[in-house]
């Protein structure tokens, strides 16, 4: 069997936008059962075997925006405010209307 892979990423971690830090790269790995481990880089096909363990680990995302200074209050403060979204939806209608107590 052969195994290809097309992949991003590998060699370059993603970058960050407007001041955020960058990614981490990503890996793909032929771990043999005899304990041999090849990184298959980015592109590659390769004749893979029984017991032949195919380990692929994404790129993590590059940041948006710069983080904000910590304040001497504490991280508490420091942190950004969530925002707080009303749930809608057919998915949440359908809930209250499973949820809804029939009166007498």
């Amino acid at each position: 069997m052969v195994l290809s892979v097309l992949s991003e990423r590998r060699a370059f971690q993603p970058y960050g936008l407007q001041g955020g830090d960058a990614g981490s790269p990503g890996l793909n790995l032929l771990i043999q059962p005899n304990g041999r481990t090849m990184n298959l880089g980015g592109k590659m096909s390769v004749e893979v075997h029984p017991g032949d363990i195919f380990c692929l680990r994404s790129p993590g995302g590059g940041g948006f925006g710069r983080h904000p200074q910590r304040s001497a209050k504490g991280p508490e403060e420091a942190r950004p405010r969530a925002l707080l979204f009303r749930e809608r939806g057919s998915f949440y209608y359908y809930s209250r209307s499973q949820e809804a107590i029939e009166g007498p």
